[in-house]
């Protein structure tokens, strides 16, 4: 067992009473001097549900999985146990309620302090120092300041922010002592708020919370998780292409490189067997990626969310897309000349002459809006189904089973929106 349980007779509510009374339990676990209180972190207890640095993690040992905040955490180790090349972190803070010393900030440091214990080797007193609170809220502010070398992340802050607010401060209120907007609060808020599966996939970068609220709002909570999920595959695909175009890339460099440097190979290459000559790396290798504290990937990499809005919405037209249909528009001058126009009032037609020119104008601005949509589609998982095909498809599905799939024809000028309603189906 890593915590000692200590039964102090006397009731104290500050640190110098608690180390006094400490004492006279067990020496070993607290001392005092001119240069500050050290107590045993066997001692120091954490509060539970107090740190919402763990927000959207099972636990604090997925947290630590993190390569990010595992290579952290690992720093604080090697700092604790005297490393060559280390500083001592600093002290812990802790606040004294009814003879218990709780933890304020520095929960990593206390978890590094226990996996060492775990490996069999003890850290037997740190520096702490005292911090005081009027109540709950102040408490949660004083979290969001500390940070304990780590920055917080969206749904911490939101954990945070979302106590005060039920403690009764006001969005405004929370924005003024924070020093941001109130819609800020409300987005920090609301994403934590959101079910633990879509919290899970914010934590682990899967997506960022501001895209994960942007579709909650728009489609609701299940056609979110719907969208993300059948996203996840189509974005991991993708990425093992571009990471294996890059490495074929790569292995190319090398080559060349090494064919360079050495021009008996580059002779015995001529000849077509370089192959046997050259040290090719195996596809596994990865010898030219950044190298990092965790020994994986750069942590750039780490900071991005995996999916981007491209891979759950429909992408807008782009700039030079737009720019051209508006300048073939105002080309359309017949459409702005009455004397071209025949309008049959009985039957709800206008009858337009147009020049060649004007009519190749609108077939190729159609054409394009289809290639866009149809491209639409298909990068968000859809299936394009030519309208030719739809009278087969009925004479041998049960009509319940076609009004469960969303068959968009070639050519739909609702492309776009029909996938987006797909997705939040």
């Amino acid at each position: 067992m890593y915590n000692v349980e200590v039964k102090i007779e006397k009731p104290v509510q500050s640190l110098s009473g608690y180390i006094r009374e400490l004492r006279k339990v067990d020496e070993k676990l607290g001392s005092k001097t001119d240069a500050g209180v050290r107590l045993s972190p066997r001692v120091i207890n954490i509060e539970e549900g107090y740190n919402t640095r763990f927000e959207g993690y099972d636990s604090p040992e997925e947290y630590f999985a993190v390569p990010m905040h595992r290579a952290y955490l690992e720093k604080l180790k090697a700092a604790y146990r005297g490393d060559a090349n280390t500083t001592m972190p600093p002290p812990i803070q802790i606040e004294i309620i009814d003879s218990v010393a709780y933890n304020r900030d520095g929960a990593s440091r206390l978890f590094a302090i226990k996996e060492l214990f775990n490996e069999g080797f003890e850290v037997k007193q740190i520096e702490v120092s005292e911090v005081t609170f009027v109540d709950q809220v102040s408490r949660n502010f004083f979290l969001l300041r500390a940070q304990d070398g780590n920055k917080f992340s969206y749904l911490a802050i939101g954990a945070a922010l979302n106590r005060a607010y039920n403690a009764g401060w006001s969005h405004k209120q929370l924005a003024e002592e924070r020093g941001i907007t109130v819609n800020s609060v409300n987005n920090f808020i609301d994403a934590y708020r959101l079910p633990s599966q879509i919290k899970r996939w914010i934590a682990h970068k899967t997506i960022s919370p501001t895209l994960a609220l942007e579709l909650v709002r728009k489609r609701g909570i299940q056609p979110t998780i719907k969208a993300i999920e059948e996203a996840i595959p189509r974005r991991l695909a993708e990425l093992k292409k571009e990471e294996d175009a890059l490495r074929v890339k790569e292995e190319g460099k090398q080559l060349k490189a090494e064919a360079k440097n050495n021009p008996e190979d580059v002779a015995k290459n001529e000849a077509g067997d370089a192959e046997n000559q050259l040290d090719i790396p195996d596809a596994g290798d990865d010898n030219n990626a950044p190298v990092t504290l965790d020994g994986g990937k750069s942590e750039d990499a780490t900071e991005r969310a995996m999916l981007r809005p491209s891979d759950l919405k429909p992408k807008s037209l782009p700039k030079k897309l737009a720019e051209t249909f508006h300048n073939s528009l105002l080309d359309l001058v017949s459409l702005d000349d009455e004397e071209r126009f025949w309008r049959d009032e009985a039957n709800n037609t206008v009858t337009v002459t147009l020049a060649a020119d004007e009519f190749q104008k609108l077939q190729a601005m159609r054409h394009a809006s289809i290639q866009f949509d149809n491209a639409n589609i298909e990068r968000l998982g859809g299936s394009i189904i030519d309208v030719s095909k739809l009278e087969d498809i009925s004479e041998h599905t049960p009509e319940s089973e076609i009004d469960g799939v969303n068959v968009t024809p070639v050519g739909s000028a609702d492309a776009s929106s029909e996938v987006a309603e797909s997705s939040a189906a």
